[in-house]
């Protein structure tokens, strides 16, 4: 836990993790606004201030992708290398949401949603290909993803995806995964599997020693699941998933910060494989790491 500067009033919020830097965009009534630290130092944050897009951007549409920052107002793209200043993309697609992106060199593209509900990719940001309609089981907005290479293929990536699952009465939530190569989206969704993701409220899912992990608010529909009571992980990609009872644990007070944020909270891991968590209403940031992931080989 930091003794930080973070701002109390942020509520609504999602993180980027940028070049060393964390940036947190945060609603506001007539234009989102971003604070930034670095990673050296979790006490000092930048003051709010309002990002210079004319029409209100889209908070939970802010995406990392290569060395910049992109982000979605009024269905326009726009992007950015410090998080304030931003450029309008010329382009004539127009996009709902930005899903997911690839950034290695060989797998780089960017992924999103157009208005008119059809997957589209873009290798650049301006020239777009569309790919067919999304179907009614994909997940909504805001989205969760993580980017990994193959273990058989470090220069073919992975991506899979989660978001909250809407569907009343449904317990358990389903990654989608998509290979850098191809162009359709697949859910990993196995009948009356045992070991299905439970259906988390704002679900968080990272790619993190070299598996998944997801966390977040309570269980739904039923499921007993408290507010980060726990990680689930996954080795297999996401069809099974495992709660982890000892080692890999929350602090108990992260339940109690939830409830205080009204569920508002935002999250990156940086490259020294530390999580970061920044929880909205009472300005706490606090930050983890499995201790082995520390050492350095030599």
């Amino acid at each position: 836990k930091f003794n930080s500067n973070f701002n109390k009033n942020i509520g609504k919020q999602k993180a980027v993790y940028l070049n060393q830097q964390i940036f947190v965009f945060a609603e506001q009534e007539e234009q989102i606004g971003v604070t930034i630290a670095n990673q050296a130092d979790g006490n000092q944050w930048t003051t709010l201030q309002s990002i210079d897009i004319p029409t209100k951007a889209d908070y939970t549409s802010v995406i990392a992708w290569g060395e910049s920052l992109y982000i979605l107002a009024s269905n326009e793209l726009y992007t950015s290398n410090n998080g304030i200043n931003w450029t309008k993309v010329t382009t004539e697609q127009k996009l709902k949401s930005l899903v997911a992106s690839f950034d290695l060199t060989e797998n780089k593209k960017l992924i999103g949603v157009t208005i008119d509900n059809l997957y589209t990719e873009s290798v650049d940001g301006s020239t777009w290909a569309t790919y067919g309609a999304i179907p009614s089981e994909f997940p909504q907005a805001p989205y969760s993803f993580a980017s990994y290479p193959l273990a058989t293929n470090n220069q073919l990536n992975r991506i899979v995806l989660m978001g909250e699952n809407e569907i009343t009465g449904d317990t358990t939530n389903v990654v989608w995964t998509q290979l850098a190569a191809e162009h359709e989206w697949i859910p990993l969704f196995m009948e009356d599997n045992p070991s299905s993701c439970p259906n988390l409220v704002n679900p968080s899912m990272i790619h993190y020693d070299n598996q998944l992990y997801v966390f977040g608010g309570p269980g739904k529909n039923g499921d007993s699941a408290k507010a980060f009571e726990y990680f689930y992980t996954s080795n297999d990609n996401g069809i099974g998933w495992e709660r982890i009872t000892k080692n890999v644990l929350f602090p108990q007070e992260c339940n109690t910060l939830y409830t205080e944020a009204d569920g508002h909270y935002s999250y990156i891991v940086d490259n020294n494989h530390f999580l970061w968590i920044m929880w909205g209403k009472t300005g706490e940031v606090w930050r983890g790491r499995i201790n082995r992931l520390g050492f350095v080989n030599q």
